[in-house]
């Protein structure tokens, strides 16, 4: 048995059938027996009281259709569940893989894992699309182990996966839990082209981080394949938000956004609540900065038998609070013994000096000459330029490798920074001892602690998700990681951006 639903031209007073048959799973199972129209035509849902051609055990069943499709003139459809191939999709790599568990129907699904970019996706066939104006996308899917605020993405390309945009983002708690499958109908109203692919694309955060997807149809439709009119739909300006269908089936009142006034819109900013420049190259965001700052000089002092010799430690910072990597700083030193030096930032806007070693008790003093960066300045009258540090007993600076009261090897380490979902910090301990390891404001206030115990020798490894102590998400940001343990304190910046 079939169903087919009708519509009224009110113009003509003539009844034309709006979408394709919808036939039954099996010539006899009596599909259609009972059928129910939801009042706005978006939902059907219809019943059949056998199955499999009479011959099982006649046990019925009910089929729900959300967004049916087009109508049948226009209807073009794609198809895979995955049970004998990739149908008419692409193993993405090696984080891809046809898997017999997880399935929606059948035995088989897609498992995607990890965050590995195509190596984590599964992308389709080139279809030709030209002339087509609706596309409604449909798939299951259930989540394994995606931690807290990993995703995975709906792409689309209209020039062969040369490029992908982002269409849609599912987030781990915020749109789907582990475990519970979910069912997904996703209506894409923009002009496609012969050359139209789709890609699904996990942004985990490990190999354990898995999405696996089953029954994916896509419905292409026509001009002729309307939907009704209110329904939400999406215009091709990627500024434009809340769009919906009018009468004559045109995508219309879209509303532009900015909501961080950066000059680049909702569609085209990975972060919208951050004022920063989307970089095309990844998924982050650059800042738009020009200005460098000095923003600290830590230095402490290194023996190596009888000479003696500075260590300094200078992080460069933009107005945003974050680190300038790649910029050519020059230092002079003056002391015991002057010399010169030059280095380059790392990622965190960090970059190490070391003195000219001596024998000579004194004062060494180190001052920033300059810092240079094409196509940035640096702000000197907000910089750090001098520290110093002294070879005298009384010294609180003092950092010797056989000094027992300093069990903490240099530096705290923090990657990446800048970081949008979590942070990785690294310490090492020379003994075992009593560790505090917390996070705090840049005005000082704590937000959590990471680890307070006890922890032997040896190298160690924290994570920080970017939440507080009951769990909320902190704002974009400056944050200090503070390492104290019997008295001795590091402290290095991290920079949150999402």
């Amino acid at each position: 048995g079939h169903v087919r639903v009708y519509e009224l031209d009110e113009g003509t007073n003539t009844w034309e059938q709006v979408w394709g048959d919808i036939d039954g799973a099996s010539p006899e199972d009596q599909s259609g027996e009972s059928v129910v129209l939801s009042e706005d035509g978006t939902r059907l849902v219809v019943g059949a009281r056998l199955n499999d051609n009479g011959t099982a055990s006649d046990a019925g069943h009910v089929r729900v259709y959300d967004d049916l499709g087009c109508a049948s003139s226009t209807q073009v459809e794609y198809y895979s569940d995955f049970e004998s191939d990739f149908g008419f999709w692409n193993d993405g790599g090696n984080d891809c893989d046809r898997v017999s568990s997880n399935a929606n129907s059948g035995i088989y699904s897609i498992r995607l894992r990890d965050n590995s970019g195509i190596n984590s996706s599964i992308y389709s066939d080139s279809l030709d699309l030209e002339g087509i104006s609706f596309v409604t996308i449909r798939f299951s899917f259930v989540a394994v182990s995606m931690e807290s605020g990993k995703s995975f993405f709906l792409e689309v390309s209209t020039d062969n996966g040369s490029s992908y945009e982002i269409y849609k983002t599912w987030v781990s708690v915020e749109n789907f839990r582990n475990g519970r499958r979910v069912n997904e109908s996703i209506s894409i109203n923009r002009p496609f082209s012969a050359a139209t692919r789709f890609r699904i694309r996990n942004n985990g955060f490990s190999n354990n981080d898995r999405i696996y997807v089953d029954d994916i149809v896509i419905i292409a439709c026509g001009v002729d394949g309307c939907p009704v009119t209110g329904q939400p739909c999406e215009d091709t300006n990627p500024c434009t938000t809340g769009e919906i269908f009018n009468e004559g089936c045109e995508c219309v009142g879209g509303i532009e956004v900015d909501n961080d006034m950066d000059g680049y819109c909702i569609g085209e900013d990975p972060d919208d609540d951050d004022p920063c420049v989307p970089n095309p190259a990844s998924e982050l965001c650059d800042n738009p900065a020009d200005t460098m700052i000095v923003d600290d000089i830590s230095i402490y002092k290194s023996y190596a038998g009888p000479n003696w010799n500075a260590v300094a430690r200078i992080t460069v910072l933009d107005e945003f609070g974050c680190g300038v990597n790649s910029a050519s700083v020059a230092v002079s030193w003056a002391g015991p013994k002057p010399g010169n030096s030059s280095g380059f930032t790392n990622d965190q806007g960090v970059v190490g000096f070391n003195s000219p070693k001596t024998k000579v008790d004194g004062c060494f003093t180190l001052t920033v000459n300059s810092v240079t960066k094409d196509g940035w300045d640096w702000d000197i009258t907000t910089s750090e330029v001098t520290n110093q540090i002294c070879n005298w007993p009384e010294s609180s600076n003092l950092v010797r490798d056989d000094d027992q009261d300093h069990l903490m090897r240099m530096p705290l380490k923090i990657n990446p920074n800048p970081f949008s979902d979590r942070v990785g910090i690294t310490f090492e301990l020379k003994e075992a001892g009593p560790v505090l390891l917390e996070i705090y404001r840049i005005d000082g206030q704590k937000i959590r602690t990471l680890r307070s115990d006890v922890m032997q020798p040896g190298l160690h490894s924290e994570r920080w998700d970017g939440l507080d102590g009951g769990g909320s998400t902190v704002l974009n940001g400056l944050y200090i990681v503070r390492l104290q343990m019997n008295g001795l304190v590091q402290n290095q910046r991290v920079c949150l951006l999402r």
